[in-house]
């Protein structure tokens, strides 16, 4: 399956294989991609394994530090990932073999090669395995005899490690080892410096490309912590390349909010006008995200963008896409940022009241809402709240390009959001709405606004971000 790359990392992608590609014989590297936690190194690295793994030649080891923490030693999980990564690469070779004996056109010396090279990969398992049974019990490295133990397995490792890449041969082409590692900065701290320095160890294995995805800042304040060095000098002995990941968050929200304009005109088959409208709102509802003083979107990480942009679609599918008027979708895409970024209370009924008595006083009453005109109350702003922006004081960067697909100025489209907010909790009708139509501004429906306030509560949900 093709990886849609959303943000830009190809080009990064595109120069660390061809480092791959342009190894020498008999040399190898170590390259770090260096990220902040949620800037994307997990996607990077599966992308990088999809382009690498059309070359035949290349056999692909998968090490997730965190998910093997349970191994007594760190180099116990990671031979354990290379047998997965062999096992495949002989289940491939199989099926190439069994494809040449169908087709009958390659002849007997490629079959004779090829049955070899499943030999030595099988052979390689059964030492690894071998090596791994070895390990069986913990190592104390202060113990003597436990440290040359450990030192007899790392040669042994090394040499059925270079068995894959020296004696392995694919289509006449040298055979490569990349190792992709993830994770080592979710681990504990005596573990990420355990798992890079038993991975040092292997970095001189020839043919080999070591690529691991790690939050460096995170890794140097261990090192200082544990050494009491600098952490940065300290990697500088394990890594020849570094890639650095850029968070880049406003280009992944622009370009998902792309895919959300297409996605609800490929649903709901709109005209070219109302796919103009829609595309407006999007692009003012992104506009007011990026630009407002609060600056929301510098504050979040592309994993929780993602995670955001999910529960988009969510209210979408659960609202129905063709019910979605430029109005709600803007109202939806602010919304629910705010509710699953910004304020985890926002769109709460207590919240709505107590905002709105503090401008309004008793115009507001509790027992029965019935939603005034324009002219006969204000609405808290909650876009000035939360965002940092107002229709009566745009920032520079917002022009009037969406006016001429808007149905009204962008001031009371912002109005409409504040509105819509306050008759979400609303017990009656909304009583205005033939004059609202003589003015020419879009209808207010009460039930809608219910129903897209508990959509967006749903899938915003209550907690408070804590995973950064």
């Amino acid at each position: 399956m093709m990886l849609q790359d959303k943000i830009g990392r190809q080009e990064t992608v595109d120069k660390i294989c061809g480092l791959v590609d342009s190894l020498q014989k008999d040399q190898n590297f170590c390259l770090s991609l260096n990220g902040a936690w949620g800037s994307g190194k997990t996607f990077v690295l599966q992308m990088i394994e999809e382009q690498l793994s059309k070359k035949q030649e290349y056999v692909i080891v998968k090490y997730d530090a965190w998910e093997n923490t349970f191994y007594d030693d760190p180099l116990i999980a990671i031979l354990a990932c290379v047998i997965d990564g062999v096992d495949k690469k002989l289940c491939h070779v199989g099926r190439y073999k069994e494809k040449i004996k169908t087709t009958a056109k390659k002849g007997l010396d490629i079959l004779t090669k090829i049955s070899s090279d499943m030999e030595i990969l099988s052979g390689v398992v059964k030492d690894i395995q071998k090596i791994i049974h070895a390990f069986h019990n913990p190592i104390d490295m202060k113990s003597a005899s436990d440290f040359k133990s450990y030192q007899k397995l790392l040669r042994e490792t090394k040499e059925v490690l270079n068995e894959i890449t020296q004696k392995g041969k694919y289509k006449r082409k040298q055979t490569k080892l990349i190792i992709l590692v993830d994770e080592i900065d979710r681990c504990l701290p005596d573990e990420q410096l355990k798992i890079l320095e038993r991975m040092h160890h292997l970095f001189d294995v020839k043919n080999c490309a070591v690529i691991v995805a790690m939050n460096q800042d995170c890794i140097t304040k261990t090192v200082h912590a544990v050494y009491g060095i600098d952490g940065y000098e300290y990697l500088r002995k394990f890594f020849d390349f570094t890639f650095k990941i850029e968070m880049l968050t406003n280009n992944y929200i622009a370009r998902l909010f792309e895919d959300f304009i297409e996605k609800f005109y490929k649903l709901t088959k709109e005209s070219t006008n109302k796919y103009n409208e829609q595309l407006a709102s999007v692009e003012l509802a992104y506009q007011c995200l990026l630009y407002g003083n609060k600056s929301v979107l510098e504050n979040i990480d592309n994993r929780e963008i993602t995670r955001y942009y999910q529960r988009l679609l969510n209210v979408c599918n659960d609202f129905g896409w063709d019910l979605l008027i430029p109005e709600y979708v803007f109202f939806v895409i602010v919304g629910l940022y705010i509710r699953k970024c910004v304020s985890s209370t926002f769109l709460n009924e207590k919240e709505i009241w107590d905002n709105q008595e503090t401008i309004s006083g008793s115009n507001v009453k509790r027992e029965v809402l019935n939603c005034p005109a324009q002219n006969e109350m204000t609405y808290f702003d909650y876009l000035f709240e939360y965002l940092g922006i107002s229709g009566g004081n745009l920032p520079s960067e917002m022009s009037g390009q969406f006016i001429k697909y808007m149905r009204c100025s962008i001031p009371v489209f912002f109005l409409y959001f504040n509105e819509v907010v306050f008759c979400s909790i609303s017990k009656q009708e909304y009583t205005h709405n033939s004059m609202r139509q003589f003015q020419g501004q879009t209808p207010i429906y009460v039930e809608d606004c219910r129903k897209l306030r508990d959509l967006i509560i749903l899938y915003g949900g209550e907690q408070e971000l804590c995973e950064k």
